[in-house]
Formats: C-alpha cells, structure tokens, sequence
C-alpha cells in the first residue's frame, strides 16, 4: 500500500479559502461605506432643501396676530414682514444676492440689505396671501401655513 502525503495541498487550499473570503469581506465593506456615505449626503441635502421652508413656517407661526404680518416690495420681490408690535421692531425676510436673508430693524426704517444675516442660498422666494392661508416657496418647494390671526384677534 502507498500513502500519499495530505499535508503539501491542505495548507494551500485553506490559504487560498481564507484570501477569498477575506476579498469578500473587504469588497462587502467598501460597498457598504459607499453606500453609507450616498445615503449621509443625500440626507444632508434634504435636511437643507427643507431648512428654508421650516424656517419660514415658524418664524410665521411665531408672529401669527393680527397686525403681526405683511407682504411688501422687497429689493429682489416681495418682502415677507413679522412686525412686533408691542416692541416697535419687525423682522423682514427676503432675497438678496442669491440668498435668503432675515432683517431685523425697526418698524418703517428703510430696507438695508448690507445689515441683514443669510438664512440660506436660494434665488427663489414668493410669499402669497389668501385670506387665511400664506404659500411661500423656496428653491425647496412650497409650504401652506394657515393663519390662526384671524380667530379671536
């Protein structure tokens, strides 16, 4: 009887398992970080997109009276206005320069957009008013936002 000897094809055959599985997992891992990141900048993106709409939408909410809101001439359009009353200042929203900026300046003082802080890049900013209901649309898309100004003012 001859006996072959195992040992010399064994420890090759588990090397070249073991390289194959270990390709695997890398392959599997940069895939995976590659997808992590698409779906980090995708997520980012949108939470900005939306960053300019929800910002509106409460900076409206928060100065939702009577007295409390206009639409006027902007320097680049219309000009959203959330006046304070009771402390004589009002915050102005509006485009300049490829930004959407918020002033904050007393009531009936001239527009200065210099003094103004961007809120976000956007060149696209409409406020309409009908009845209840203000639509303002961004770069972003566009949110309704019901006044409440109206009941009991």
């Amino acid at each position: 009887m001859e006996h072959k000897e195992p040992g010399r094809l064994a420890p090759l055959l588990a090397m070249a398992l073991f390289g194959l599985m270990l390709a695997c997992v890398l392959g599997l891992m940069a895939l995976g970080s590659g997808l992590y990141g698409s779906v980090t900048r995708s997520m980012t993106a949108n939470n900005a997109a939306r960053a300019s709409l929800r910002y509106l939408t409460t900076s409206v909410r928060a100065a939702d009276t009577a007295s409390g809101l206009r639409l006027e001439e902007g320097p680049e359009g219309v000009m959203l206005v959330l006046e304070e009353p009771s402390t004589g200042y009002e915050t102005r929203i509006y485009l300049w320069e490829g930004q959407l900026v918020e002033e904050y300046t007393a009531t009936g003082s001239d527009t200065a957009p210099e003094n103004a802080q961007p809120v976000c890049a956007c060149t696209r900013f409409e406020a309409k008013r009908s009845g209840q209901l203000l639509e303002l649309t961004t770069d972003q898309g566009t949110a309704r936002v019901a006044l409440r100004c109206g009941e009991g003012d």
